[in-house]
C-alpha cells in the first residue's frame, strides 16, 4: 500500500514539474540514533502569481559519505528517478 501511494505521489510530482524550470538542493541530518538522512527538494516558482512552491523528491537514509561527490551522485539519482530521460551528469 505504501508502495502505490508513493508511485501515485511520484506521478503527481512528474505532472508538476513538466515544463517548469526549477532548482534542486539537498540537505542532511543525523538522529539521535546516529543515523543520517539525506532530502532532494525541487523549487520553482509559478509564472502567474510568483508563488515561490517547494516539493520533497526524496526523502532517505544515508548509506554513503557526505562529500561533495556524494551529494552530486544523490541529486542526479533524484532526478533520474523522476525523469529517466536525463542521461547527462550534473557536473563534471
Amino acid at each position: 500500500m505504501l508502495r502505490e501511494e508513493y508511485t501515485s505521489t511520484q506521478k503527481k510530482i512528474k505532472v508538476i514539474l513538466k515544463g517548469k524550470y526549477f532548482s534542486i538542493n539537498t540537505d542532511g541530518c543525523t538522529s539521535f540514533a546516529n543515523v543520517g538522512y539525506e532530502t532532494c527538494t525541487a523549487h520553482f516558482i509559478n509564472q502567474e502569481t510568483w508563488k515561490l512552491h517547494s516539493i520533497v523528491m526524496g526523502l532517505f537514509e544515508k548509506t554513503c559519505g557526505s562529500t561533495a561527490d556524494d551529494v552530486v551522485d544523490y541529486c542526479e539519482n533524484q532526478l533520474i528517478l523522476f525523469f529517466p530521460f536525463l542521461t547527462m551528469k550534473l557536473f563534471l
